[in-house]
């Protein structure tokens, strides 16, 4: 689970992994403590991990997934435009193969 204002509307929205769907949620922030209503967006194979920062430098937080099954990370880069949270391009990296550790 992580915070950012995903839509910009100065609001808090909430972020969380959803492994059986394979998606990330955000759940808009109302201002009041509520959440406006869900949108899912895909992320890979199995996210166990979320976090959030600015990963391209435009002032908007964007949404990093470790996606556990299938080795690699999803990055859904933030095109917001408020309302509407939006995170719709993804990039993925596979990472972390497994590979015999060397002794």
């Amino acid at each position: 689970m992580a915070t950012g204002d995903f839509n910009g509307d100065g609001q808090t929205d909430l972020t969380v992994a959803e492994p059986a769907k394979n998606v990330v949620a955000v759940l808009p922030g109302n201002g009041d403590g509520t959440f406006g209503p869900t949108m899912s967006f895909a992320v890979g194979s199995g996210p166990a991990a979320i976090a959030v920062d600015d990963f391209n430098g435009d002032g908007a937080p964007d949404v990093l997934a470790a996606d556990a099954a299938s080795n690699a990370v999803a990055v859904r880069l933030n095109a917001a435009t408020s309302p509407a949270p939006a995170v719709p391009t993804r990039r993925r990296w596979a990472v972390g193969a497994r590979y015999p550790a060397r002794r």
